[in-house]
């Protein structure tokens, strides 16, 4: 059975307007202390051995600025030429004004054939393909999600890195007993470079970032959800009681009972919903009731 795990809003999130990182960091620290404070050893001792950690996000964003300012400097941090900048600009914009001339088809040629229901979600389809395909942005890289002259993916696969094995997995595990994380992602927040979530695939075992509305991601998560092996859950605060909903320290119970059994291939999963709580809310509706 499907279940959400209640609590207060601002334990949740340090923004009134979003989920996601801050949600899994907080259950995560919750329902496996252990694990948390794993995942915290390991970004302080990075952050030791680079004395430049706690500065590079302002220093980048500096540099970015400056390259920004020259398209010749942009286009040397892209180690492109700034014709192909120029090249890589006009396809985007073509691929957004081709989507505009397609949703606008839809509307027009299908009112005798569809329902408004079903042109609605063609055209929801249309316009999450098309954030998958192209980002917000050319020049967004597809894993960290920042700016590719200042894309962080490397630092990632240092820490991966380490160990004397180039293939070893040092991301942080998720707690024993939990199956999966998945972040599903309005397609808004989809490639956005303000949005943390990017992240956690990269310093977390397990993490998936799955957009709503896209056919391929909508297969993986309906068969998460149909999987009779784990238990999804659900991480929002429902205080309206819609759902049925448990309590950490019974979420905490699950994971013992669940980790004991070594004949259960499966697990629990937990869902982190990423979009504005607006947004966020009509997502959590759509979910199946079970």
């Amino acid at each position: 059975m499907q279940q959400s795990v209640s609590f207060s809003r601002r334990a949740v999130t340090s923004n009134a307007m979003r989920l996601g990182l801050k949600t899994i960091v907080y259950a995560t620290s919750i329902l496996c202390p252990s694990a948390f404070s794993i995942t915290s050893r390991t970004f302080a001792q990075e952050r030791h051995q680079n004395q430049n950690a706690t500065t590079f996000t302002g220093e980048s964003a500096s540099s970015l600025a400056h390259m920004a300012s020259s398209p010749e400097r942009f286009a040397a941090a892209l180690n492109m030429t700034v014709e192909q900048v120029d090249e890589a600009i006009n396809a985007r914009r073509l691929a957004s004004t081709t989507l505009n001339e397609q949703l606008i088809a839809m509307d027009e040629g299908n009112k005798e054939n569809l329902t408004a229901a079903e042109i609605g979600r063609r055209k929801h389809q249309m316009i999450c393909q098309h954030r998958f395909n192209h980002f917000r942005n050319a020049f967004v890289c597809k894993k960290c999600w920042t700016f590719t002259p200042i894309c962080v993916c490397h630092l990632f696969e240092q820490q991966r890195g380490k160990g004397g094995d180039a293939d070893s997995d040092n991301r942080a595990p998720l707690p024993q007993g939990v199956e999966k994380l998945i972040v599903w992602t309005h397609h808004d927040e989809y490639g956005r470079t303000s949005n943390t979530g990017s992240l956690l695939p990269l310093g977390l075992q397990r993490a998936d970032i799955l957009m709503k509305g896209l056919l391929e991601h909508e297969q993986i998560m309906n068969e998460i959800l149909c999987r009779k092996d784990v238990t999804p859950v659900v991480l929002w605060p429902d205080k309206k009681g819609r759902r049925a909903s448990t309590t950490i320290a019974d979420l905490k119970q699950k994971i013992a009972v669940t980790s004991s059994n070594s004949q259960n291939d499966g697990g629990i999963v937990l869902i982190s919903i990423e979009g504005t709580w607006n947004t966020a809310r009509k997502m959590v509706n759509k979910l199946p009731p079970h």
